[in-house]
């Protein structure tokens, strides 16, 4: 299957934007946001921006150990992807400031008052950070793997008039810190994550405008490790996140060539 070159560069540059910084993903699922394309097998490359607030509580065992709560709001909140028709799908990539993923959407069912489709995806994430203080010397560093298997079933009605998207994800964090002193603690945690966005598709020339909120609930367990594995602590985790965003298609949806001609 060929693609023009605008094609290809107007699908990638949204990505390129999106890694330069919009906020943090949560543990759950490195990609919260749906905004689908309302044309099944489509060339499609679009940006979204909103605002995410998430809430986690850690307990620590053994039981009567004090929980540690956290909250974290990021605004705005993005991601950038670029779809491309292959087969009776799309194949998707998809960026956030730490993490990226490739999907497939399979269209199960198409039709002008009902579509559905499964999208399995599998995404991976890295970032770090270093502090140190000016007058004592002090330094520390903190550096995190993820890898999160998604998958959604999209429900979309008239044609994007009102979707549903339905998700179960599962993310694996390696998390590594050290201090100036050289004691480096190393955590892992396996989370699931389950919920859903739900919005709307707004179609406009030259491009396509979406709304969609969505929230997330999620648990999961932990170890973390001092000392070499002298000292290890187990850990629940559970909490919520919501976010709310607009979508914006930087193009109109077009058909692949190939897919057009066997229309």
């Amino acid at each position: 299957m060929a693609y023009d070159f605008k094609t290809v560069l107007r699908s990638i540059a949204p990505l390129a934007v999106l890694t330069l910084g919009f906020g943090c993903a949560p543990f759950g699922a490195p990609h919260i946001t749906l905004h689908p394309s309302r044309i099944a097998a489509s060339n499609a490359a679009g940006v979204s921006a909103g605002g995410m607030y998430s809430s986690t509580t850690t307990d620590p065992e053994p039981p009567g150990a004090s929980d540690v709560n956290s909250s974290t709001f990021s605004l705005p909140y993005g991601e950038g992807w670029a779809r491309f028709g292959l087969g009776q799908g799309q194949l998707e990539l998809r960026a956030s400031s730490n993490a990226a993923s490739v999907g497939y959407r399979l269209d199960l069912v198409g039709s002008p008052s009902l579509a559905v489709a499964l999208v399995p995806e599998l995404g991976a994430g890295y970032w770090s950070t270093k502090q140190e203080t000016e007058i004592s010397g002090a330094t520390n560093s903190i550096s995190a793997f993820t890898v999160s298997p998604t998958v959604t079933l999209i429900l979309m009605f008239g044609g994007g008039a009102f979707y549903l998207g339905p998700r179960v994800g599962f993310q694996y964090v390696s998390l590594t810190s050290e201090d100036s002193d050289g004691d480096q603690t190393d955590e892992t945690s396996a989370v699931w994550a389950l919920g859903g966005a739900l919005g709307t598709i707004l179609p406009a020339n030259p491009f396509d405008i979406s709304l969609e909120a969505a929230a997330y609930g999620f648990f999961g367990s932990g170890e973390a490790e001092t000392a070499g594995g002298m000292a290890v602590t187990d850990f629940d985790q559970s909490g919520f996140l919501i976010v709310g965003s607009v979508g914006i298609q930087l193009s109109a949806p077009t058909r692949p060539a190939a897919a057009a001609a066997i229309e």
